[in-house]
Formats: C-alpha cells, structure tokens, sequence
C-alpha cells in the first residue's frame, strides 16, 4: 500500500496546477473519506445520478485513483467504460461513508506530512505558500474545502470516494446447452475475469487479489466463476456438489455465510448461454 508521501508524489506529478487547498482537500479526504458530502442517502443519490448525467464520459479514463489510506476517488467520467454503474457507486458512497471514520489527530498529523512534501519542491507552490494557507485555514477551524478554480478548469474534477474493494462479487453458475457452449461461455468469463484484474490491479489491492485466486471452472456443460471474498468456500462447495453430477432440468442451491447462489433452471440457463454468446 502507498504511503501518504507517495500518493501526495504522484499528485502533484499528475495534477501540476494543485494550489494549497487542493493538497489539503487530498489530505482531507484521506483521513475523512468523502462521508462529509452525505445529508440524507435518498438527496445523495439523486446528487450523483445529476452530477453524472451531467459529466462527459471518457473510454480511457481510469476508472479509480488512489488517494490512500484504503480509499480510492471514483472518477464519474469512467464509469460507462468502466462497467460500474452509477447506483452501485451510490450504495458504495454511502456504505464507505458509514464505514469510514477519522479524526482531527490524525489530520494535523498528515498534515506535517504535507508540509514536509511541500518543502522537497514537488508542488507548484512554495512551502510558505501553504503557510499562509494553513494559518487562516486553522483559524477557519479545519473545514472541508472545495478545489481551487486552477485545478477545476484544468481538470475538471467529478468523482466520488469510497472504500477500496469496491468490485462487487460476482458469482456465475451456469448449465450451458451443450459442451462447446460451456467452452464459449468459458472464454467470456475468463475475459471478464482478466477484464477485473486489470482495472483493480493499480487502485485496488483487495479485489486485485481475490481476481488473483479465481478460477473459472467447467465440467461437460457446467461452467462456473466465484469473483468473492468467499470464493475459495464457494468454490468447495460447488465442487463438492458437482460430484453428485445434477441432472438437467433439476436446480441446486448453494447457501454461505450470507451468500445464496440462485438456483440454476435447464431453461434459464439456456437464456443465459444465449445472452453470454452475443
């Protein structure tokens, strides 16, 4: 994991227009997480849905930014090509926001880190710069700051911050209509799953690992993919299970520590092989 010197590094590197506030706003978000935009979950989400409509998507845009201390910013702009939607990112928001605690302590500690970061020369302004700011910052009593109008001409900056680990699980079984749907239906999902490692690797330690130990498991028509944080459980089950060679037609179901894997029906699944090979 990055240390806070490293991320505030790589912030000035990528965002060279970052004024005094716009350091103390990463610094902010760092300790605080992103909670202190939350009033009420239903005017949220209806905030984000607004502020997305409103922000030109990008293909290439990453779709996460680390800013430490297990958070990450959401970038809106990324989430169509990102294959997150934007109600996940909601429920996200809010889930990280309840989840996610800091403290006035441990802001001020951060802050000599700015101060120490600021001084090796990386940042557009000068130490006594950020002086100056930070005094009548003090004064103002620490508040939650918005970016400085440099840093939102130039970037133009729309994201939201929530808890790393963000990918939600994905759980896959399915009856495939014969064995050469079943290899399809195989190579679809190990792209979705070489899809998951690549977007988690640089921003998301947690997920990037659970993409790590996943497998996509096929046995003559059955195929199967446990993107979770109980995926090794599940995994054991589902092949403990698949000893006892269910017919087709006939479903099974799969209960763990909260999870329930649905029930795979003969025509369901064949609706699902149709939809995973277009």
């Amino acid at each position: 994991m990055e240390t806070l010197e490293q991320v505030l590094r790589r912030h000035a590197r990528k965002y060279p227009m970052m004024q005094p506030t716009d350091a103390v706003k990463l610094i902010y978000q760092n300790v605080f997480g992103g909670g202190h935009l939350i009033r009420d979950p239903a005017s949220c989400r209806n905030a984000l849905q607004r502020e997305y409509e409103f922000t030109p998507q990008d293909p290439h845009a990453p779709l996460l930014e680390s800013i430490g201390n297990g958070l990450v910013r959401v970038m809106l702009n990324a989430i169509d090509a990102g294959d997150y939607s934007i109600r996940q990112l909601g429920e996200d928001f809010i889930r990280s926001s309840e989840e996610h605690k800091g403290n006035l302590n441990g802001f001020l500690i951060k802050l000599e880190i700015l101060r120490k970061v600021t001084a090796s020369g990386v940042f557009g302004f000068t130490l006594e710069e950020l002086e100056t700011y930070l005094e009548a910052y003090k004064e103002a009593g620490y508040p939650m700051v918005s970016h400085s109008e440099q840093y939102r001409q130039a970037y133009k900056p729309a994201y939201r911050i929530v808890l790393t680990g963000i990918f939600p699980a994905e759980i896959v079984m399915i009856e495939a209509v014969d064995e050469n749907a079943a290899k399809e239906i195989q190579g679809k999902l190990q792209t979705r799953l070489d899809d998951l490692k690549a977007q988690s690797q640089s921003y998301d330690a947690e997920s990037y690992s659970i993409a790590q130990s996943c497998s996509i498991y096929i046995n003559g028509n059955y195929v199967a993919m446990f993107f979770s944080e109980h995926g090794a459980q599940m995994e054991n089950i589902y092949l403990n299970q698949m000893k006892k060679k269910p017919k087709i037609g006939k479903f099974f179901r799969f209960c763990l520590q909260g999870y329930t894997l649905l029930p795979i029906f003969a025509q369901q699944t064949r609706k699902q092989t149709k939809t995973l090979q277009t």
